[in-house]
């Protein structure tokens, strides 16, 4: 048994294991579910800067996890996909 383990080239299994893995999550990736809708909150500063408040799978849930600045002046909630 441990001349069987003294054989194994360790390296080439580790590289071997992490290409398989990173593969794996590409694929994952490449063949999600891309046609559920996500949606941001945008609010617009006094400033014109444009600030992501939250984002989600609905506008209300975008909402709910909404983190406003202090000098709001407009609020969307604008499909990104």
């Amino acid at each position: 048994m441990i001349k069987v383990l003294k054989n194994i080239n360790w390296p080439a299994l580790a590289a071997l294991g992490f290409t398989v893995a990173f593969w794996w999550q590409v694929g994952k990736a490449a063949f999600a579910d891309q046609s559920s809708p996500v949606y941001e909150f945008q609010a617009t500063t006094g400033s014109g800067d444009l600030f992501v408040a939250g984002s989600g799978d609905s506008c209300a849930a975008a909402r709910s996890g909404a983190v406003l600045p202090d000098d709001v002046r407009t609020l969307d909630c604008v499909q990104v996909r």
